[in-house]
């Protein structure tokens, strides 16, 4: 006996179930064959064609049906669903809504209107769509997964979190929730816990090259390049085809002065798509850090024109040379920041760009404004008594007497050098120097000592434990702490008598640093405090350097600096050799052999050229380091004197000295 066309749609809708969908559409086209304007088959085998991926076909198959049947609100909803799949939003936004009116309580449709809404922009419309879904049924875990999209593209984040969050409660391995999670962990800067998220992703599908992409940029906010960078080789693996992915590897590698590498990155991303500005803003700052101005400008340049509205190719070429009042980019930032719409972020670096292009035109007044500007749209909350509290912890443990009990620990390695000092203190200019010797490498800023103090107990937040962590220090865990430093040296090659770290807040570590390496040198690099001051004021480096948000806090900042690097004078075993930017102006040639003289190396007249020396530089000063050394920026605090009230409070400085 043939079978009805009943058990064939029962059979269908079974197979449909278990996901089989050419099967059941089998089911299906045999019901067809005896009744074709079947409307459940019409509708039944037009949502599996949708669900295999075949929404065109499907659309056909929904829309003969509803001529059928013009009143069942669930082939609406699923035309609808056929419509957003080929990008006809509108008339999927008719669909949905056309399911609502035929069904008030029908909640799927609800959400599937918001989240078209959402895709045409309509983000409150979207918003309240999504909120009736959840309001009809509060427990279904995609819609708040849906609600949670809705405030992320709103750029509301703590919404966008308990939207996910709540989605996962009810879902526990619900991987878009997990991965959505983890992108607005990676928006609020929270990035090892974005990476803890996006690991236990990866363990439910390890085959998710996007998730292996969003890790990487995360472990690169984190400053681990090296873990970075695996995470975007397996999606490379995943997905070689992505511009995204090669770009990213690209930038990774221009941090880990793999130049070549990451030049080649960017040539593979522009292969794929000759158009990707972010692989040409890459190429930008490695051209810039490697001086190559020009290159680095038209690269900056194109950059610009494939995305007209990105703030980082004009925050580039800011910095990367002097600007005449005549240049066109003035008047262009300054269009750019009477846009109400950029983000708080992107203002903040465009105010901190114009105001060092006003500063190279010598308008002062307005130069600082911008400056000003920008940090208040940047401001953190940057705890000065917490810290105190950290470094007089730090000075309590390393005294003479703790080194004494200490004695032999550490590796006698002579080749570690550690420039430190307050930023914008010349150690950039140092650091040329030394690399400038034939027996000498730079090494940059390494990130190193700071693992390695954290790995102790200590962090940039609470120094305290590590005062406590390096009081338990055994012999054995100083030599091994001192080896993992060491691995840094891997890339040096050929084998040079110094290397040099010039990461300044070295100057935090400095009992550690003496304790791991008893034979190492240190170049303290001091330069007039306003001057260093005025000029990190002048900078946007605020992720790292928040002590910088306001006159008062860097004054008190300072302070401490300089109080603690009189405790680490009197108490370690150590020299430490103060570099002295002023008498580096006035005595070049004699303060760069006191220099070379205190590192045990012999005269090399290569270090009094030091701005010609081909190298990698990454520092805010990449450009100021290429050219010879002048006067100019001696005294420079006195252009913005009138500014400076609460600096000198801070600082303790009084008018005119």
């Amino acid at each position: 006996m043939l079978p009805t066309t009943r058990q064939l749609l029962e059979r269908g809708l079974a197979l449909y179930q278990q996901g089989q969908f050419a099967a059941c559409i089998k089911q299906y086209d045999a019901v067809l064959r005896m009744e074709p304007s079947n409307f459940d088959a019409l509708h039944l085998k037009g949502l599996a064609l949708y669900q295999s991926g075949a929404p065109a076909e499907a659309l056909v198959l929904l829309t003969k049906a509803i001529r059928q049947k013009d009143s069942f609100p669930q082939a609406h909803n699923n035309r609808g669903l056929t419509h957003q799949a080929l990008g006809k939003r509108s008339q999927a936004l008719r669909d949905f809504s056309k399911a609502i009116e035929l069904n008030s309580g029908y909640a799927e449709a609800y959400c599937n209107k918001a989240n078209v809404l959402r895709e045409m922009g309509r983000l409150p419309e979207a918003t309240a769509a999504c909120m009736q879904a959840l309001r009809l049924n509060p427990n279904i875990a995609e819609f708040h997964n849906s609600l949670g999209v809705i405030h992320k593209e709103s750029s509301n984040w703590p919404a966008a979190l308990v939207a996910f969050e709540t989605a996962l409660k009810l879902r526990p391995n619900y991987l878009e929730a997990l991965v959505n999670v983890a992108n607005v962990l990676k928006s609020l800067k929270r990035f090892e816990d974005a990476v803890t998220i996006y690991n236990k992703a990866l363990a439910l599908r390890p085959d998710w090259a996007e998730v292996h992409g969003n890790r990487g940029s995360a472990l690169k906010d984190l400053e681990r390049p090296e873990d970075a960078l695996a995470s975007f080789d397996a999606a490379i693996r995943l997905d070689p085809l992505s511009a995204d992915f090669h770009s990213s590897r690209g930038d990774v590698l221009r941090e880990l002065k793999r130049i070549d590498e990451a030049m080649e990155s960017c040539r593979k991303a522009l292969s794929l798509k000759p158009d990707h500005a972010p692989s040409w803003l890459v190429l930008g700052r490695i051209h810039a850090e490697m001086a190559q101005f020009d290159e680095a400008r038209r690269s900056y340049e194109m950059a610009r024109q494939l995305d007209p509205d990105a703030i980082a190719p004009l925050y580039g070429m800011v910095w990367i040379g002097k600007f005449s009042a005549e240049d066109p980019l003035l008047g262009h930032i300054e269009h750019r920041l009477g846009d109400v719409s950029i983000s708080d972020e992107d203002r903040a670096f465009l105010h901190h760009a114009f105001g060092k292009l006003c500063n190279d035109v010598g308008r002062y007044d307005e130069s600082m404004a911008h400056f000003s500007a920008g940090k208040k749209l940047l401001a953190v909350n940057f705890d000065m008594d917490k810290y105190r509290e950290n470094l007089e912890a730090m000075k309590q443990l390393f005294t003479p007497s703790f080194f004494a009990e200490r004695q032999g620990f550490g590796v006698a390695d002579e080749r570690p050098v550690f420039i430190v000092g307050m930023p914008r203190s010349g150690t950039t200019l140092v650091e040329q120097i030394i690399a400038s010797h034939h027996q000498a490498r730079g090494l940059g800023e390494l990130p190193h000592m700071e693992r390695i103090a954290r790995s102790v107990g200590g962090s940039l937040r609470d120094l305290r434990l590590l005062a406590e962590g390096a009081r338990r220090l055994g012999a054995a865990d100083v030599t091994r702490l001192a080896s993992r430093y060491q691995e840094a040296y891997a890339c040096s090659e050929p084998v040079m008598a110094r290397l040099a770290d010039k990461m300044p807040q070295n100057f935090l570590w400095l009992g550690l640093i003496a304790l791991m390496f008893p034979k190492a040198h240190i170049i303290h690099c001091r330069r007039d405090s306003l001057d260093t001051c005025v000029s990190i004021y002048m900078q946007s480096f605020i992720d790292r350097h928040d002590y910088g948000k306001d006159m008062t806090t860097l004054g008190a900042y300072y302070r401490c600096y300089e109080d603690l690097m009189e405790h680490w004078r009197q108490v370690l075993p150590i020299p430490i050799h103060d570099c002295v930017y002023e008498m580096l102006v006035g005595d070049f040639e004699g303060s760069v052999r006191s220099l070379v003289d205190f590192l045990g190396l012999e005269w090399d007249p290569n270090c009094l050229d030091y701005h010609q020396r081909d190298r990698q530089v990454s520092s805010a000063s990449l450009w100021q380091v290429r050219q010879p050394l002048f006067d100019t920026s001696v005294g420079r605090w006195r252009r913005y004197e009138k500014h400076l009230g609460p600096l000198r409070e801070a600082l303790g400085r009084s008018k005119g000295v």
